[in-house]
């Protein structure tokens, strides 16, 4: 299925799921940065999260299923990522914290 573009409080989300979650973060009062940076990683590939939480000095990256774990591509740059990682999995809003990197 392919991501819809949604506009939310004047940012532009790759997605849906990603404005659900900054509309979540808002009603928490959780302050967030959408797609902070990108950062170059030591395998050479190119890595931009989709969120990074400044208070917890935490990076969160959203995934609409579990299958990202199939593919070596998300798992390996996951891995390498050298800041601290929060991946939130499957269908929104019953979602599941994956993995914490």
């Amino acid at each position: 299925m392919k991501a819809i573009e949604t506009e939310y409080n004047g940012i532009l989300f790759r997605s849906r799921l990603e404005a659900r979650w900054a509309i979540l973060f808002d009603a928490l009062k959780i302050e967030w940065i959408y797609e902070p940076e990108c950062f170059l990683l030591s395998n050479n590939q190119k890595y931009t999260p989709d969120f990074y939480i400044p208070v917890f000095d935490l990076y969160v990256e959203v995934k609409p299923t579990l299958f990202w774990q199939n593919i070596d591509y998300h798992s390996n740059r996951y891995n390498i990522f050298e800041k601290n990682l929060l991946i939130l999995s499957d269908y929104y809003p019953s979602f599941r914290v994956n993995l914490l990197y």
